[in-house]
């Protein structure tokens, strides 16, 4: 793998809004709250805290693009470094009009956003884990402390892949950040990896062999030139691809295809 490191604070900045500018032509979205804002409302937003692993700006992971996101600024300061977990239930924690909520300690996102913090935080220990100097480890602590290089809260992340699906966005951004550093998220483009790289009680070991080979021959279907009349069976083979369970979907060794017909 290939990556353009270190980025400069510049370029990272001028990057966040080349990409946003491609997803939302005017103003940056805010991942937080989904505002579109202009310049000066809004900050880098580490969503594995650079607090947690590697605070000097130098640093890969400081300037990995495929956890840094725009943020409303009052939001990145509410959230800070808190690691992420579910409130439910908790009277005295703080919330927004988005359905942000925090306390002094964990932030929970708004629910369009989990998956998608979710799959981010899993690329982050995939890419600077145990197999690095960094070393950085998702746990199951509920809170954990700055200057470690851990984060929480690891269950709760795997609720919210599996609640929160891989949206067209993801791809899309998976697809310009590779521009960029010439990486990518594994766990956007293949979801089902996370049930192998983070076994949990909702894998699920039985594969139905013909809804694989029904999938695989709906995409080997599509025309080597995608036009707006493909649209309808893009759609169905991505229903289909869905509901297939991690192993299924490991079996389906075309779904490279499928992701390049819907961008």
């Amino acid at each position: 793998i290939v990556i353009s490191f270190p980025l400069s604070i510049f370029e990272i900045s001028k990057t966040l809004l080349t990409i946003s500018s491609k997803l939302f032509p005017d103003n940056i979205i805010c991942l937080y709250t989904g505002l579109s804002l202009s310049s000066g409302q809004w900050n880098k937003e580490h969503v594995w805290a650079k607090s947690h692993g590697f605070p000097e700006s130098s640093t890969d992971p400081y300037c990995d693009l495929h956890h840094l996101r725009p943020t409303l600024t009052s939001i990145n300061s509410s959230r800070s470094n808190s690691d992420f977990g579910d409130l439910d239930g908790v009277s005295n924690c703080n919330s927004d009009a988005y359905g942000n909520k925090w306390t002094s300690s964990i932030f929970e996102p708004r629910d369009e956003v989990k998956g998608d913090v979710a799959r981010m935080m899993f690329y982050m220990e995939t890419r600077y884990g145990s197999k690095t100097s960094f070393n950085l480890k998702l746990v199951n602590d509920k809170t954990t402390s700055s200057g470690v290089a851990k984060f929480g809260h690891l269950d709760t992340l795997l609720k919210w892949h599996y609640e929160d699906p891989v949206s067209d966005s993801e791809i899309y951004r998976n697809n310009v950040v590779y521009g960029y550093q010439k990486n990518r998220n594994p766990y956007i483009d293949h979801p089902e990896y996370v049930d192998i790289a983070y076994p949990n009680g909702s894998s699920d070991p039985t594969v139905n062999e013909e809804e694989v080979n029904t999938i695989i021959s709906k995409i080997n279907s599509l025309p080597a030139n995608i036009t707006l009349q493909d649209e309808d069976l893009i759609n169905e083979c991505f229903g289909l691809y869905n509901i297939l369970n991690g192993d299924e979907k490991a079996l389906v060794t075309n779904y490279s295809i499928l992701v390049s017909a819907k961008s």
